[in-house]
């Protein structure tokens, strides 16, 4: 049975922080947790697993059946609810992490879907490293989005060469 890795990275929420607080913030992290459980629920299967990596990362592995159909579903649910964390201020730029103001409407999601068949032996050094990739591409892209690879794991001799 295929699988996949998907991971939510940094869903861009600093400048958040820095305007309205670390206590709203996280209840941001409280509330992209439950949209994940919800999807999840909705959509996965019964042996997917959802973990928290650190603050506001996320990972989860559910069936690669389901893989785009989840990604679409969570930025609409996360789209749908963000708003009303902003306490009926109007977002139209934020500050990024080097002080500049970049026009982007509040907090966003960037999902980073790793897709991996199963066939290929595969490092648990290759999944960081790969995310990290994707995360950077989602990261560059407005608004909330996901970005798709394929893992293709490799023979131990290859990893040498």
């Amino acid at each position: 049975m295929k699988r996949f890795w998907r991971a939510t990275w940094k869903w861009r929420a600093k400048w958040y922080n820095d305007f309205f607080g670390f206590g709203l913030g996280d209840d941001l992290i409280r509330y992209l947790a439950d949209v994940l459980r919800k999807e999840q629920s909705l959509l996965g299967g019964g042996d997917d697993f959802i973990g928290n990596i650190c603050g506001d990362d996320f990972i989860t592995v559910t069936g690669a059946e389901v893989a785009e159909r989840l990604c679409q579903a969570l930025i609409k649910r996360f789209d749908d609810g963000i708003k009303a964390f902003y306490g009926g201020a109007q977002i139209t730029t934020v500050e990024d992490r080097h002080g500049n103001l970049v026009e982007q409407e509040g907090v966003t999601l960037s999902l980073s879907l790793m897709i991996w068949d199963g066939e290929v032996p595969l490092s648990t050094e290759d999944i960081p490293r790969l995310a990290a990739k994707l995360k950077k591409h989602a990261k560059a892209l407005k608004g909330s989005v996901y970005v798709m690879d394929q893992i293709k794991g490799m023979h131990h001799r290859e990893e040498r060469n």
